[in-house]
């Protein structure tokens, strides 16, 4: 009976998430949703932090009276823990290593024209590395 415990919290332990938990999750969202939020920007949808036994993924958007390259570059120096990864006329997409889970931020405009007005869409998702 002893190995099939031990068995059962070892497989809870490696199926999901290693090192975040809900709480350390939903305050890195919370932390980024306020990070990176323009000046004078409208909430359109709040984040929402959707987890299964994999992942963690939340999204969101705002609308800017900035246009998206105002945006872009002043988004740069607020996301100082995120390596950027790839970036062009609509998107930039972001990545924090963590010990044994990879957080990414892929943030666009929402609309095709850059603005202004943008509306910008942010999506975070967590997964284990």
């Amino acid at each position: 009976m002893k190995h099939i415990r031990r068995f059962v919290i070892a497989a809870l332990f490696f199926s999901g998430l290693a090192a975040c938990g809900d709480r350390e999750l939903e305050q890195e969202v919370l932390a980024l949703q306020g990070r990176m939020r323009p000046p004078n920007a409208q909430l359109l949808i709040e984040a929402e932090l959707v987890r299964n036994s994999q992942s963690a993924a939340a999204n969101w958007e705002y609308e800017s009276d900035w246009s998206w390259t105002e945006y872009s570059t002043w988004l740069k120096g607020k996301l100082f823990d995120y390596e950027p990864v790839d970036s062009d006329h609509a998107k930039m997409h972001f990545r924090r290593r963590l010990p044994n889970d990879v957080f990414q931020l892929d943030v666009e405009s929402a609309e095709t024209q850059r603005g202004p007005p943008v509306r910008i869409r942010v999506s975070f998702r967590a997964h284990p590395e």
